[in-house]
């Protein structure tokens, strides 16, 4: 196999921002420390396309610089990015307010990274999120998981709401399995597991994997 070839089966990052300098050295500095592919993109209209035909996981990171969260999250569509097991997305260059972290943890992105932070920040951060973590400060966290309670008790009586099938596939995302590997658990297509999980996200008013998990430990 040539390096090409490796570099296709290596989880990927795409640094997406307008400041083209300032992020080819984010990217070199990232490729270097990490082992990755990565790369730059100055263009936040990304292509539905090209989310959800992803062959390896890639990580997109926000840059946040000048541009209101609210307004990066509206140009990026993270709503196309919910179901697609391989896509991951994280902003950086924030300004430190746990309010954003809501937001972002609302919105389903897996991590944040602020202003003035070490770049060893983003490289752990990073590669915690390829290994399935959530990069936000345990401070973050414990307040947004104190917040979902009082929301999710209300929502509480949903669970006779959901289908068999889909009580299973919510099982399924509270283990952590992809979608694909819930579709050849269930013997089911890949296609309807995604339609699953829009059904199980309106009906339980939730809006990320994450929030569906918190729900699934406290009811099922």
């Amino acid at each position: 196999m040539d390096t090409t070839e490796a570099e296709a089966l290596k989880p990927k990052v795409k640094v997406v921002g307008n400041n083209a300098m300032h992020n080819e050295l984010l990217v070199s500095f990232l490729k270097a420390e990490t082992g990755l592919y990565c790369s730059h993109c100055s263009s936040l209209q990304l292509p539905d396309a090209l989310i959800e035909n992803l062959d390896e996981p890639t990580l997109f990171l926000l840059d946040a610089q000048n541009t209101d969260l609210f307004v990066l999250l509206n140009c990026f569509n993270t709503s196309s990015t919910e179901n697609n097991d391989k896509c991951f997305v994280a902003a950086f260059n924030l300004d430190s307010d746990v309010e954003i972290d809501k937001e972002a943890l609302d919105h389903g992105l897996q991590g944040v990274f602020f202003k003035n932070e070490p770049l060893e920040f983003i490289t752990k951060g990073v590669l915690a999120i390829f290994s399935g973590d959530y990069w936000y400060s345990r401070k973050t966290l414990s307040k947004y998981l104190w917040s979902q309670r009082t929301s999710m008790r209300l929502r509480g009586e949903l669970s006779s709401e959901l289908t068999t099938r889909e009580k299973e596939v919510l099982l399924k995302i509270y283990s952590g399995a992809c979608n694909k590997e819930i579709a050849e658990d269930l013997c089911i297509s890949f296609h309807t597991v995604k339609t699953h999980v829009y059904n199980i996200f309106r009906k339980l008013d939730v809006t990320s994997r994450f929030q569906a998990t918190l729900w699934a430990a406290k009811y099922l």
